[in-house]
């Protein structure tokens, strides 16, 4: 027998992205952008309690922003603030000291990947707002064109 399918099959609709959503969306990136900076300066350790919590506001950020079947969210859905290139394992003599402080080099390593994921996905919205121009005559927002119609201005109002 067929299997029905389900609302939870279904991929959820694309985004239909707005001027205005996509200047919220750098808003709020360029905002958990500011947020791991601060990290750094504020000299936090990699076991820090308010690191998980900002991988956390990361990913919940991206999804809100890109949507949840977009394909920012699958790439950036588990954001972790560590180094995610080759690792050294610890020595079976190594003392907690020297442990501690290649955890710590990690996370600064970490925080430096992650703000470059962050400005990465800026940019990309960045780009998407390029796709909105504005009519110089009326000011009127449109999409994927280089001008509006002069026909469409009647009495310095867009007839569409």
């Amino acid at each position: 027998m067929a299997r029905r399918s389900s609302k939870r099959d279904e991929p959820p609709p694309p985004i239909d992205w707005t001027l205005a959503g996509i200047n919220r969306g750098i808003e709020k990136l360029k905002l958990r952008f500011d947020e791991v900076d601060q990290l750094e300066h504020n000299q936090v350790r990699y076991d820090n309690p308010k690191k998980a919590a900002l991988e956390s506001e990361i990913a919940a950020t991206i999804e809100d922003v890109f949507g949840t079947g977009s394909r920012e969210n699958r790439e950036h859905s588990y954001v972790r603030i560590s180094y995610s290139g080759p690792t050294q394992r610890a020595a079976f003599n190594e003392s907690q000291h020297v442990i501690e402080q290649r955890s710590q080099a990690y996370f600064l390593r970490g925080i430096a990947e992650t703000r470059e994921m962050l400005a990465g996905l800026i940019k990309r919205l960045e780009e998407k707002r390029l796709d909105f121009r504005r009519c110089p005559k009326c000011n009127f927002t449109y999409r994927n064109l280089d001008y509006l119609h002069p026909r469409w201005h009647a009495a310095g109002r867009v007839i569409l």
